[in-house]
């Protein structure tokens, strides 16, 4: 019985990776830096002045103010951050993104919640975000989390994986792939219906892709060969671990 039954995820050190980010608030710039030998107050008042930055630099698209803000929780090169603005304006006209606050009471840490509310397509949509501080000995760990932020980044490479297997066709490479722990046998019959359903129906040597959108807790790339012929390939996510999502691994 196979032991993943919600979505099969790729281990990707999502959560492992450290969130080493520390500081206190720069009111010049809206984001944060470390003061020498101190300990900012946190309250709810400066979980919403972080939360309000980072929607304010999603909103200009300023690059580099998230990467000063998340490159060190998550190692995000540049390029990376430009995928979450992606992800962001995919989902929301980044103009009409504001904060809610959430009611919360964390009693081992300081954690604020919000709602990141906008529209898209004359509809009304909401994501939530998380601004978490830790308190060290001389210095606070302050961390953003949101599914856009934690998760898409490590999407896209699932995808470049996953194409890349089965344009190579090693069903025992694909299976390992496929699995968290199964080995290169766990998935090999359904590795090897995959490899032949995508090889024989599709060029691979001519894919591309592109990001489409998200949908249903999944982030949807659309993968099209140079005959037009065209799938969706679903992203899960869950845990710290992002997977590829196919019906027949749930059976």
């Amino acid at each position: 019985m196979k032991r993943r039954i919600m979505h099969v995820m790729l281990l990707i050190l999502v959560c492992s990776i450290g969130f080493v980010f520390y500081g206190c608030k720069d009111k010049t710039n809206g984001h944060n830096v470390l003061e020498q030998d101190s300990l900012i107050e946190i309250n709810s008042e400066t979980g919403a002045l972080d939360a309000e930055a980072l929607i304010k630099a999603l909103k200009t698209k300023d690059k580099s103010s998230l990467y000063s803000m998340l490159k060190n929780d998550y190692n995000y090169e540049i390029n990376e951050i430009e995928k979450i603005i992606l992800c962001f304006e995919n989902f929301y006209n980044l103009d009409t993104l504001r904060i809610e606050a959430v009611d919360s009471d964390n009693p081992t840490c300081e954690e604020y919640y919000f709602k990141i509310i906008g529209e898209k397509d004359n509809e009304k949509r909401s994501t939530s975000l998380t601004v978490k501080y830790d308190m060290m000995e001389n210095e606070t760990k302050t961390t953003y989390n949101h599914i856009f932020i934690k998760y898409f980044p490590y999407a896209e490479k699932t995808v470049d994986y996953y194409l890349k297997y089965l344009k190579k066709g090693d069903s025992g490479e694909l299976s390992a792939f496929l699995s968290i722990d199964g080995g290169p046998d766990y998935f090999r019959a359904e590795a090897e219906e995959l490899i032949k359903e995508f090889n024989n129906h599709y060029d691979m040597n001519s894919i591309t892709y592109e990001y489409t959108g998200f949908a249903r807790d999944r982030f949807v790339f659309n993968m099209r060969d140079q005959y037009g012929k065209s799938r969706d390939i679903h992203i899960a996510y869950g845990d710290g671990l992002v997977g590829v999502y196919e019906e027949i691994l749930m059976k």
